[in-house]
C-alpha cells in the first residue's frame, strides 16, 4: 500500500497516535539481551530496542541503529516499548520492518537484560501498533507485555470541522488498508477506529492469537514447507516435543527467508527505502 495520496501527505505531520512524552530511544543489542531459550528466537541474532515516543526522523535513526556496528545479521528482531507518536514516522518504520521481514516482540525487562532486577512489562500502543502488525514474526502475551489500539487524531484541530472530518476519514481508510495488508483482522481494524483517542483498547491473548504469530503469507509458507502449526506455538511452554518442533520449523523458515531478508538489508544499507517509491 503506497501512502502517496494528497490527503495523507498533507496531514501526516500533524496526525498522531498517543500522547507525546519523550523522544524515541533506539538502541542495538540492548541490555546484553540474554538467550531466553525459547524456540521463537533461536535464530534471531541482531536485536534493536525502540522505546519512547515516535517522532519525525526516527525511521532513519532506526535504520542507523540496525547498521550501527557495520555488520548485521538476519533476521533482525525489534523489541517495542512505545506509547506511540507521529503516525507517518511509525508507518515508515513499519514499511522497513515488513520489507526486511523483521521479527517484533513486546516483552519485558527480563527478556532483554541479563541482570534485570524488576519485571517491567513493555507497552506497544497507538502508532506503535503499525510496527507490531508489520512484523513477519510477532510475539506478545498480555501477561508479559501490552499492545493497545485507538483511532488516530489531529494534535491540533483544523479551522474547518468538515475539512477535518474529511481528512481524518481519508487517513483512517489509508491506515486501515495498511493494517489489512499486514493481515490484521478486519474486526480489530474496526475496533481501532471505534476507540476514541483519549481511551485505549488493550488486546487480549485471544486478539493477539487472531492477529497471529506469523503474517498470513509467511504462515502458509511455514505450514507448507516447514511443518509449522499454530498448535505448536500454543503447546511450546508445556511440551518439550512441541518446543523442539517449533524450533525446527522456525529454523527452516529462517533458512527459507534468508536470501530475501539479506537482499533487502543490503538495499537498505545502500540507501533504498520502501516509502520512497
Amino acid at each position: 500500500m503506497r501512502f502517496q495520496t494528497r490527503i495523507f501527505a498533507s496531514i501526516a505531520a500533524s496526525l498522531c497516535f498517543g500522547a507525546y512524552v519523550s523522544a524515541a530511544v533506539i538502541t542495538t543489542n540492548p541490555g546484553g539481551k540474554k538467550d531466553s531459550g525459547e524456540a521463537l528466537r533461536q535464530d534471531a541474532v541482531s536485536t534493536v530496542l525502540l522505546s519512547g515516543n515516535i517522532e519525525i526522523g526516527d525511521a532513519e535513526k532506526f535504520v542507523a541503529a540496525v547498521f550501527s556496528k557495520g555488520i548485521y545479521k538476519v533476521p533482525v528482531e525489534i523489541f517495542l516499548n512505545s506509547t506511540g507518536g507521529n503516525i507517518e514516522e511509525a508507518r515508515k518504520i513499519a514499511l522497513i520492518v515488513h520489507a526486511a521481514r523483521m521479527q517484533v516482540s513486546v516483552e519485558n525487562t527480563y527478556a532483554l537484560q541479563e541482570q534485570a532486577t524488576s519485571f517491567e512489562p513493555f507497552v506497544c500502543a497507538s502508532s506503535c501498533f503499525l510496527i507490531y502488525a508489520a512484523g513477519e514474526n510477532r510475539t506478545a502475551f498480555s501477561g508479559y507485555g501490552k499492545v493497545g489500539i485507538h483511532r488516530p487524531y489531529f494534535r491540533n484541530g483544523l479551522e474547518s470541522t468538515s475539512k477535518e472530518a474529511s481528512l481524518l476519514s481519508g487517513a483512517h481508510d489509508e491506515i486501515s488498508a495498511l493494517l489489512r495488508q499486514y493481515g490484521t483482522p478486519t474486526r480489530l481494524v474496526e475496533k481501532m477506529i471505534s476507540v476514541p483517542s483519549n481511551q485505549i483498547y488493550w488486546l487480549t491473548d485471544s486478539d493477539l492469537a487472531e492477529i497471529g504469530f506469523l503474517s498470513p503469507a509467511i504462515e502458509e509458507i511455514a505450514i507448507r514447507e516447514c511443518g509449522f502449526g499454530r498448535d505448536l506455538f500454543d503447546k511450546q511452554f508445556q511440551s518439550s516435543v512441541a518446543r523442539s518442533q517449533l524450533k525446527d520449523s522456525m529454523t527452516c523458515l529462517n533458512e527459507r527467508l534468508h536470501n530475501e531478508r539479506s537482499n533487502v538489508m543490503m538495499q537498505l544499507q545502500k540507501g533504498w527505502r520502501p516509502y520512497r517509491r
